[in-house]
Parts: C-alpha cells; structure tokens; sequence
C-alpha cells in the first residue's frame, strides 16, 4: 500500500466520524429545543400571574409613596405654612371671644 492510500483511509475515516459527530449534535440541539419549550408551556402561566401580581404591589408601593411625598411636601411648603398660622391665629381669636364672653357673664351674675 502507498501513502496516499493510507492517507485517503485514514481522511475518510475520519470524514465519516465528523459527520456522524454533527448528527448526534443535531439531534441533541433538537431533543433541548424540545425540552426547553415543554418546561416553558409549564411556566409561562404561573409567571404571567406571578407578573400580575408583582405589578399589582408595585402600584400600591407606588401610590403610597405619592401620598407620603404630598404630606411631606404639603406641611413644608409656604401655603401650609401660611395656613398653620392663620389657624393658630383663629384658635387665639376664638379663645379671646371666649374669655371676653366669659367676663361678660361674669360682669352681669354679679
């Protein structure tokens, strides 16, 4: 035998190998594909209600968070404190009237 005989075996064999090494690799790849789409059918329902779910909580953090910055911003702001004032200015008015109304009674009974 020549060594070009020798080469050319030794190429086919080698030529057969590969190709049964690619199909076994193709059916894999395929047998996966098919797995990871039946555990996906599986999952997809439990996520998209998990999905709701986290969403749902999201809105209801964030809701909260809005009424805490517009208590926090509304008792700091210039008209929250303007309207503080004028209603300790009202409660004193009002206690006043009441004094002033209470010696008046006080000023007739005797």
């Amino acid at each position: 035998m020549s060594w070009v005989s020798i080469a050319l075996i030794a190429f086919v064999c080698m030529w057969i190998y590969e190709r049964g090494r690619v199909q076994r690799l193709r059916r894999e790849k395929r047998a996966l594909i098919e797995r990871v789409e039946q555990v996906e059918s599986v999952a997809a329902p439990a996520t998209v209600e998990q999905d709701e779910i986290d969403s749902a909580e999201l809105k209801e953090l964030r809701e909260r968070v809005q009424v805490l910055e517009r208590i926090a911003t509304d008792e700091n702001s210039s008209e929250a404190r303007k309207a503080q004032r004028i209603a300790r200015e009202i409660e004193s008015l009002r206690g006043d009237i009441a004094r002033r109304s209470s010696e008046k009674t006080e000023d007739v009974s005797e």
